[in-house]
């Protein structure tokens, strides 16, 4: 039963495509091989909205989307974001199940799937879209 405090449940997701910032593109050309033509040219900047952020305690709690464990996600006013670098790697979220693992071993369902943005989403800088779920 989701209570109206609990902060891991998801409220909306947006992905914005950015155009890569020097880190993004030394990433970008490592993935494609050195070959700047194979090199993309979007980052996938995703952000979950939560109903609050993670408490502020000794207990971390990482973000899993399906087997997908996102190992570097930060806090924002709204909840987390974290950049995805290739359509391919957002591909592999589409669909799957997002939850919050303690280290302590509890699992935090936030109730929602990651959308599927196949028929939605493109490789053009500026590019926004946004999923609400609702209550």
């Amino acid at each position: 039963m989701m209570r109206a405090r609990d902060w891991h449940h998801l409220v909306a997701a947006t992905v914005e495509n950015r155009a890569p910032n020097a880190a993004d593109m030394r990433h970008l050309l490592h993935r494609a091989g050195g070959d700047h033509t194979k090199a993309g040219r979007v980052v996938h900047h995703v952000t979950l909205h939560l109903h609050g952020l993670p408490p502020f305690t000794s207990s971390a709690f990482e973000l899993h989307i399906g087997d997908e464990h996102i190992t570097h996600y930060h806090a924002v006013p709204t909840g987390i974001a974290f950049r995805v670098h290739h359509v391919d790697d957002l591909s592999r979220l589409y669909g799957q199940p997002i939850r919050f693992v303690g280290n302590r071993g509890q699992t935090l369902n936030t109730g929602q799937r990651f959308p599927d943005l196949r028929a939605h989403l493109t490789q053009t800088v500026g590019h926004h879209w946004r999923k609400v779920y609702g209550p």
